[in-house]
Formats: C-alpha cells, structure tokens, sequence
C-alpha cells in the first residue's frame, strides 16, 4: 500500500484547524431607566467574562427604600442596557443594545408589583459579535423585587446558547490549497500511469 504523505498532513491540518476551546469573553454594560442613570429605579451595570454557551450576569435593577404607605408606579417606562463585548477579531469591540419597559407599582409597605419586560435586541455599531445574536435570550418579564428582598437588587442575567465546539469552523484558505494540490497531484499522477500502460 502507498504512502501519500502531502495527502496525509493535509487530513492532519484540517482535523487540527477544526478543534476549538471557548475562551473567556471580556464584557462590560451600561444602563438606565427612562434616558436617566439616577433616578428612583436604577440599572448597575457589571464587567465580568463568560464562556460560550453560558450565562451572563448583565448587572441589576436597584429599587429605592421608599417611605411606609407610599408608592412609585411605572407605565411603560423604557429602559436600555448596552453590552459591550471586547473579544472579537483583532480584539475589536462589539456592542448589542437590549431595550425594554417598566410596568407595575413599587410599595413602601415593601410589595412589588413592578417588571422590566425586554422588548428588543439588537446589535450597534461595527465589530462582530461573539455569538449569533438570535443564540441571545433574557428572561423577561423580570419582577423587580422590593427594598426589603436583597436591598431592592434584583440581578438580570442572559443567557447564549451557542457553542462554539458545536460549530464547524471553516477551513483556512491555505490549508483547502494543499488539500486541493494533493488531490490534483495524485489525480495527474493515475493518469499518466494509466496512459503508459
């Protein structure tokens, strides 16, 4: 039996371009709650790292401590949290903005009827994402709980389903070069025997 070892090193290359191991990926978000970063309910931004798939803390929602017996109530007030993820080729920057609305009463008898509903997500400007955006969900509607649960914090996280050792990468252009000149080669190379005898 004979050896092709072009043949071979080119099966070795591509089997070796097609292993991939998630690394982290660096985020950092922004928020706020009806155009404002201060008013009564706030959006606390975060800037940790995941992994793909996996999940996302995107901050939390912070209600204030109000009086007994009064009350804040929201109708439909938007809020927007941008993410921006430093991973991407070359380490260039992507951004995706979520964008949502309040709803609900917040009590000072400490009782919530008070959700963040997401509404859209979308990509922003140049860079390409980690992920396929539509691999991106939150949960929603998200119940804001009240000061006395946790200090009014309620954390908001994502979650991205795609996985990056699930997905066939697509082969250098070098290495399909090779692959293609090995096969030209021993297809010249039947030929011409076939033709002397």
């Amino acid at each position: 039996m004979r050896s092709y070892p072009l043949i071979t090193a080119c099966v070795i290359a591509l089997s070796a371009s097609a292993t991939s191991q998630a690394s982290p990926i660096t985020y950092a978000t922004s928020g706020n709650v009806n155009g404002s970063d201060n008013g009564p309910v706030q959006f606390i931004s975060t800037d940790p790292t995941f992994t793909l798939p996996g999940f996302l803390l995107l901050g939390h929602f912070q209600t204030p401590n109000l009086p007994s017996g009064s009350s804040l109530t929201y109708t439909n007030t938007p809020f927007t949290i941008d993410v921006t993820f430093y991973n991407g080729p070359g380490n260039s920057t992507s951004e995706l903005e979520l964008k949502g609305v309040l709803n609900g009463t917040l009590k000072g008898d400490d009782s919530s009827t008070l959700y963040a509903s997401f509404t859209s997500s979308q990509q922003i400007g140049p860079g390409t994402l980690p992920f396929p955006i539509r691999t991106f969900t939150v949960p929603s509607p998200l119940l804001l709980v009240p000061f006395a649960t946790h200090h009014g914090s309620t954390h908001v996280t994502a979650y991205v389903s795609y996985d990056p050792s699930k997905v066939a990468p697509v082969p250098e252009p070098t290495l399909l070069a090779m692959f293609g000149l090995a096969a030209a080669g021993t297809g010249i190379r039947r030929w011409k025997r076939r033709r002397n005898h």
